[in-house]
C-alpha cells in the first residue's frame, strides 16, 4: 500500500458524511430560493388572500427550507 492509498482509505469515512451534508445544504438552499421566488411572484392581493405579507416571505421560505431538510 502506498502513502496515497493509505490517505484515501483514512479520509473516506469522513468524506462521505461531508458530501452528504453539502448535498443537503444545497438542496435546502434550493428549497429556500424556490419558495421565496414563488411567493415573490404573487401580487399583494394574492399574498393577502393566503394571509402573507411581503415582509413574511423570507421567514416562510426559511421555514420551508428547514422543514424540507428534516
Amino acid at each position: 500500500m502506498t502513502t496515497t492509498d493509505h490517505f484515501a482509505i483514512r479520509s473516506e469515512p469522513r468524506l462521505v458524511p461531508a458530501l452528504l451534508r453539502m448535498t443537503a445544504r444545497v438542496s435546502q438552499r434550493r428549497a429556500y430560493r424556490r419558495t421565496a421566488r414563488e411567493l415573490s411572484s404573487l401580487t399583494d392581493r394574492e399574498l393577502n388572500d393566503i394571509g402573507v405579507n411581503r415582509g413574511d416571505i423570507a421567514r416562510i421560505a426559511d421555514q420551508a427550507a428547514t422543514d424540507w431538510a428534516r
